[in-house]
């Protein structure tokens, strides 16, 4: 903690300037040299302080005074203030009977600079440090090489027993991986480099402050001035852009813009809905941005913390609450009055007589956000869901929409443009390693070809039961045979004895049963080869069950991620996975647990080992692992089975499984397919 003004005995220099302080003399009293907005409150040795109000921090050569936010009140003054340089959002000064701590960074003048980089000398940042912080910084590493053991400890608890293979303690530290380094570390380019300014027509005008704005891409600023400009005056709007181009980073930047308005505090409260698998991945988004001192979020996990909210939502302007507590406590966050409502992975509200799309409707919230890497999947009725639910009666009734999108095309597209953006991912093919997709044809089994042709004589029953038989059948078929065990002695309209009489007697499961298990096993031992990471998805638990018993047989450290793992958890499994110092490791991810929002850049291959029926959800999942952060060269395979024939006879690139590709994908072919490997390959 900083403390001001010079204390008795303190040692003076040549010049008479206390060592330690900023030698300001060459600078003229009464300029400005730096100026920060603050939040104050009495001194105290409370833990968890609560701040009484907000304030501006002015600095000049020898002084340092702290107005109200209209810089019309003094509310109290102090002697120079040491080494300004170091002030950065989060510190924490005593100002007389204050306590202030330093918000954001309004002026900070070049004198201040150069001074400070004469005071410090040629001398390096790390023979400057105290000796306290050295001894921070050993203990840091002496528990970073600790982790592979606690990791392991953690898994044992959590994921049951972890593969026999020890971690490799200290391999991963060769490859070319880097960590991400906090914006609010202050650096040099984050320094000199301007806010940016999101309307300059505006006045007061808008800014997203340095330390975000220094590590904004182009695509990012837009989509920000898109999303404030769209909620300025109380409207709606969707950001739709493809998985990793940063959407909770524009949107956090935007609102937080709006609440600030260039140091003039605007009391809005925002409420932020996810899928309760992403509450801490957001909670992390704010931690990585904000830093730990700065807290504007708070998280809902019971009633109480929507009335604690309430209290202190001046300081806390966001709230962080899942699509289930939303739909249970919706009576309770009626009374709160929200400003701003985003909804993460909007999809969800596609539905529009839906139980959540009505509950969050009902909060009459003027201002809605609508975050979606997939905002079209089956039909014009969802895509009106969501633009009804942003921009409620600007699109007519459902008959109204249908009509304006094929007779009054170009009305459409101009009232759709002003509430929707959408960028592809191609955006990040400038900042990421290269991603390659490919289709793997899978020859089926003997056993796999008996049964499948028996259910081919069976098409006249119930197809879609049929149809699960074969997603079942073309996994595995012994996930098949336990469906089959199970229907046996219950009344179904399709009898399971035919099929059952398809399978040997005492009929007992291998690797070589499946063709896609088979793939996957050569597939596997190659990326142990390689030392690299991979991620294996999959819509059936069951599925997922017999994937990790292949993989501990082949000695993987496995990591796993469900519709059973608790929420609470999963960042932590994550995070886990992403840092684990094992190579050799394989995440397990359930699509519909965990196949949104997720941020696996710790692995470069993935592997999606079966189709769902809404290919989004496929495009989500696989979406995964080529995001911001990811240093190496992205491998995405999607296996199917060739039931036509292994040379290719029969399903054109058809399979099983539906070959969903993008046209606009820069790795399809010319007829929007994406590139095809057989064993040939």
């Amino acid at each position: 903690m900083f403390r001001t003004g010079l204390s008795k005995g303190q040692p003076k220099n040549e010049s008479g300037t206390a060592k330690g302080y900023l030698d300001t003399s060459h600078n003229q009293t009464g300029k400005e040299l730096a100026k920060f907005t603050v939040m104050y409150a009495k001194a105290s040795t409370k833990k968890h302080k609560t701040w009484e109000g907000d304030g501006i921090l002015i600095c000049y050569a020898d002084y340092a005074v702290m107005k109200s936010e209209d810089e019309k009140e003094v509310l109290g003054r102090t002697g120079g203030l040491k080494n300004l340089a170091d002030l950065d959002s989060g510190k924490v000064i005593v100002m007389g009977g204050y306590e202030v701590q330093i918000q954001d960074r309004l002026l900070f003048s070049n004198d201040i600079k150069s001074s400070h980089s004469e005071e410090s000398g040629s001398s390096s940042p790390d023979d400057n440090q105290p000796d306290s912080r050295k001894r921070v910084s050993q203990m840091l590493y002496q528990r970073a090489a600790l982790m592979p053991k606690f990791a392991t400890k953690v898994l044992s608890n959590q994921l049951g027993p972890p593969s026999k293979k020890p971690f490799m303690g200290n391999a991963i530290m060769t490859s070319s991986r880097g960590t991400f380094n906090s914006p609010l570390a202050v650096n040099k380019k984050e320094k000199s480099h301007p806010p940016f300014v999101i309307d300059e027509s505006e006045d007061p005008k808008p800014v997203v402050e340095s330390c975000i704005a220094a590590h904004l891409r182009p695509h990012q600023k837009e989509g920000i001035t898109f999303i404030y400009k769209s909620l300025r005056d109380h409207g709606g709007c969707i950001l739709a852009d493809e998985m990793g181009l940063g959407k909770s980073i524009q949107t956090i930047a935007a609102i937080w813009a709006m609440m600030r308005k260039n140091s003039i505090r605007i009391n809005l409260k925002c409420l932020l809905v996810v899928p309760s698998s992403l509450v801490n991945n957001w909670k992390s988004e704010f931690k990585k941005w904000f830093g730990t001192l700065r807290k504007p979020v708070m998280a809902v996990q019971k009633n109480s913390d929507i009335r604690s909210y309430a209290a202190s939502h001046s300081y806390n302007p966001f709230l962080l609450i899942s699509y289930d507590l939303a739909l249970r406590h919706v009576e309770h966050l009626k009374l709160l009055k929200f400003d701003v409502l985003v909804c993460d992975e909007g999809h969800k509200l596609k539905n529009i007589n839906g139980k959540i799309r009505t509950a969050l409707y009902s909060l009459e919230i003027p201002r809605r956000l609508i975050l979606t890497g997939t905002p079209t999947q089956n039909d014009l009725d969802e895509f009106f869901s969501l633009l009804d639910f942003v921009r409620p009666g600007k699109f007519g009734n459902r008959i109204e929409f249908r009509e304006m999108c094929t007779e009054k095309n170009d009305e459409f597209t101009a009232l759709r443009d002003k509430c929707l953006l959408r960028r592809l991912s191609s955006r990040l093919q400038a900042h990421l390693p290269n991603k390659h997709e490919y289709v793997l044809f899978c020859k089926p089994s003997e056993i796999q070809k008996k049964v499948l042709q028996t259910i081919c004589d069976q098409m006249t029953g119930e197809p879609l039961v049929l149809i699960d038989y074969i997603r079942k059948l073309v996994n595995h078929p012994k996930l098949l045979h336990q469906k089959l065990l199970e229907d046996q002695g219950k009344e179904t309209r399709i009898s399971a004895r035919p099929f059952l009489y398809t399978f040997p007697k005492n009929y007992k499961e291998s690797v070589s049963d499946s063709g896609k298990l088979s793939t996957l096993c050569e597939m596997l031992a190659c990326f142990h080869e390689y030392k690299e990471r991979c991620v294996i998805a999959s819509s059936y638990a069951k599925t997922l069950d017999m994937i990790e018993k292949l993989c501990n047989a082949m000695d993987f450290c496995v990591f796993r991620l469900d519709g059973d793992t608790p929420v609470h958890v999963r960042q932590k499994i994550v995070d886990q996975f992403n840092t684990a110092s094992d190579p050799n490791s394989v995440f397990l991810l359930s699509k519909k647990a965990g196949g949104a929002g997720l941020n696996l850049i710790g692995a470069s291959r993935f592997v999606l080992f079966d189709s769902e029926w809404n290919p989004a959800i496929d495009l989500q999942a696989m979406a995964r692992i080529w995001r911001d952060g990811q240093k190496l060269e992205c491998h995405i395979y999607r296996m199917a089975t060739a039931v036509g024939g292994w040379k290719g006879e029969g399903n054109d690139r058809g399979g099983i499984a539906g070959n969903h590709r993008r046209e606009d994908d820069p790795e399809a072919d010319s007829e929007g397919r994406a590139r095809t490997l057989r064993r040939a390959d």
